[in-house]
């Protein structure tokens, strides 16, 4: 018999732990609205202004404005005259050939072939110093381009040795 009791009582332990699992927690409405719901009213002592439209605030001014870049010269000008510079380094008048390229470095000073032309007449002249500056200067503008930076480097060490 006590033996039986023990089975009625485990029997009633179970069967009530298994109704409450059944039973759900309450439930309680979203604190934020979701989809078409509307948010609730604002609360407005009597005698204050009505609050703007809009329920949420605004976004804050953009910041300044970008900057629109610069459009690239045309490089069809800037290849014409380095090759009236090459042509007059080949009918010897450097002079007319640095003024040249200069000019056109002026108009597109990230060339770095204009550079590298610059620093090749200035190297022709005895200008040592002056050529390895503007080789350095062709250097800031090469990038992926290391045809022209062997160029550069090869104009720095002649420019080096001739001093």
């Amino acid at each position: 018999m006590v033996e039986r009791l023990i089975d009625i009582k485990t029997l009633m332990l179970c069967a009530t732990l298994v109704l409450a699992g059944c039973v759900s927690a309450p439930s309680y409405p979203p604190s934020q609205p979701t989809g078409s719901q509307q948010p609730p009213p604002i609360y407005t002592p009597p005698g204050t202004p009505p609050p703007a439209t809009a329920q949420y605030p605004e976004a804050p001014p953009p910041g300044p404005a970008p900057v629109p870049a610069q459009p690239r010269p045309d490089p069809s000008v800037t290849l014409a005259l380095r090759e009236e510079s090459l042509s007059a380094a080949a009918r010897g008048d450097t002079a007319e050939a640095i003024a040249l390229i200069e000019r056109a470095i002026r108009i597109e000073p990230d060339r770095p072939e204009l550079w590298i032309d610059l620093a090749s007449l200035h190297l022709e002249e005895g200008d040592a110093v002056g050529a390895e500056q503007f080789a350095r200067k062709a250097l800031l503008y090469t990038r992926t381009r290391h045809d022209l930076e062997q160029q550069a480097y090869l104009i720095i060490s002649r420019a080096q040795r001739e001093r």
